[in-house]
C-alpha cells in the first residue's frame, strides 16, 4: 500500500502517475475540466455554468490544501493532467466524517484504470486521517459505467433523488452512493 499525504507522495503506473494536486496546477485544471464539461451526460454542471478560471482554481486548491480533511489528487501522464479526485470531509464536527468525493477522467482515459487508481488512492488518504469514516458521491441513474467503477470499489447505493435531474427536458434519478471504512 502506497500512502498518499498532501505532501510530495507519487503513486506510479505505467502510463500515468498520481499525486496531490498543488496551486500551480491551477491552470491546467481548468484546462481539465473545460474538457471534461463538454460531457453534459457525466456532469452536474453544464461548461457555461461554471466559472472557470486560474484565479477561482487556485483558491479552490488554497482551501482544499490548507483543510486537513481534504485532499486533491491529480492523475497525470506526460505532464498533462487526465484524472482528477476531490476528497471533502464535511466542515461541521457533527459532519466532518464523511468525505465528498468528485472525480473526472478525460474521455479518452476512461476504462484504462484512471479512475479506480484515483479512488484508491483518496480511499487510503481518507483511512490516514482517522477521522474520515465514509466516503460519498453522487452520480446520474444512466451512468452505467461509473455506477459499475464504484461498485467495484464498495461504494454502494444508499439513495435516489427521483427527477433530479433535467437533462434536456428529461427528468432522470441521481444516485447517493457511499462506503464506509
Amino acid at each position: 500500500m502506497v500512502e498518499v499525504s498532501k505532501e510530495k507522495s507519487v503513486w506510479k503506473t505505467k502510463e500515468f502517475y498520481i499525486r496531490p494536486a498543488t496551486i500551480e496546477d491551477a491552470p491546467a485544471l481548468v484546462k481539465h475540466m473545460e474538457e471534461v464539461l463538454k460531457d453534459r451526460m457525466a456532469s452536474l454542471a453544464d461548461l457555461d455554468e461554471m466559472i472557470l478560471d486560474t484565479w477561482s482554481e487556485r483558491d479552490h486548491l488554497r482551501r482544499i490544501e490548507t483543510n486537513p480533511l481534504a485532499i486533491a489528487l491529480v492523475a497525470v501522464h506526460e505532464q498533462e493532467i487526465i484524472g482528477l479526485i476531490t476528497c471533502e470531509g464535511g466542515r461541521r464536527r457533527k459532519t466532518a466524517h464523511v468525505a465528498e468525493i468528485g472525480m473526472s477522467v478525460k474521455e479518452k482515459w476512461r476504462r484504462k484504470g484512471v479512475g479506480s487508481a484515483l479512488l484508491e488512492r483518496a480511499e487510503e488518504w481518507a483511512r490516514s486521517t482517522g477521522k474520515i469514516r465514509k466516503l460519498a458521491l453522487n452520480v446520474f441513474e444512466h451512468n452505467h459505467a461509473a455506477i459499475s467503477l464504484y461498485q467495484k470499489h464498495g461504494f454502494v447505493v444508499e439513495g435516489r433523488l427521483a427527477g433530479q435531474i433535467n437533462l434536456d427536458g428529461e427528468l432522470q434519478d441521481l444516485l447517493l452512493m457511499a462506503k464506509y471504512l
